[in-house]
């Protein structure tokens, strides 16, 4: 199975890829990584538009974990940038692949802070200042 994802080297998507040891895995990243063997990665800041051709031409998942990072100079731009402009940006890469799936992944962090497992009924940690999490 071919799998692209974004989001790799973060909490959730480092532990991921590591999991899916023997899939064809090709990472998206900031930076080069080794990551071991089955896993290409692909430079790109999700700040801007993909490289045109950088992605493999057929994938069966995409999965789509990235986060701006929280100490951007612009954190509002860059939220957008990575969230929305991003996202349609893999999902159009998802159809045109003929992926049979397309993950996106938020962060825990949208729900008022508390030491339980939260559930998508959780109020929302509306005092937050972190502009990924409003």
């Amino acid at each position: 199975m071919r799998i692209v994802m974004t989001g790799a080297a973060g909490f959730i998507g480092s532990n991921l890829v590591r999991a899916l040891a023997g899939h064809d895995v090709v990472a998206v990243d900031r930076q080069p990584r080794d990551r071991g063997t089955g896993i290409d990665t692909v430079v790109a800041d999700l700040f801007a538009p993909l490289p045109a051709g950088s992605l493999p031409e057929r994938c069966d998942v995409v999965l789509h974990l990235a986060q701006p990072r929280r100490t951007e100079p612009d954190a509002p731009r860059a939220t957008y940038a990575v969230n929305v402009r991003a996202t349609e940006e893999l999902l159009r890469y998802a159809g045109s692949s003929k992926a049979g799936a397309f993950v996106f992944a938020s962060t825990g962090n949208v729900y008022a802070p508390g030491s339980w497992p939260h559930d998508e009924e959780d109020p929302l940690d509306e005092a937050s200042e972190d502009p990924y999490v409003r």
